[in-house]
């Protein structure tokens, strides 16, 4: 059983399933945690199945740079996949910016 917290970016072995694994999301209050293999496979679980879990962090594999060449965003994609997430969130009733015709959203 775990009692180590998910903390994003820490590295982590299941001494069971002897696989290794980033926290890439954490949901505190959904209780929710991403978390990425080596392998590139990502995988959400709950917060009770993370507890019971036999795992310890350790260090970032050293030829780690992401299952992803480029998984960097860049300000523009920030800037819509946050103006997504927003008009999907329930009860969003607005108006999108390109339905305000607000012009281009690199003048904001």
């Amino acid at each position: 059983m775990s009692r180590v917290l998910p903390q994003v970016g820490a590295w982590f072995k299941n001494v069971v399933e002897d696989q290794t694994f980033e926290v890439v999301a954490f949901d505190e209050d959904e209780e929710q945690i991403g978390i990425q293999f080596e392998t590139g496979e990502i995988e959400e679980l709950d917060l009770d199945t993370w507890h019971e879990m036999a795992i310890t962090e350790i260090a970032a594999p050293e030829d780690w740079d992401g299952a992803f060449e480029d998984t960097e965003m860049d300000d523009k994609e920030r800037r819509s996949a946050k103006r997504f997430a927003m008009e999907e969130e329930e009860g969003w009733e607005g108006e999108t910016v390109d339905e305000l015709g607000l012009g281009d959203e690199d003048e904001f």
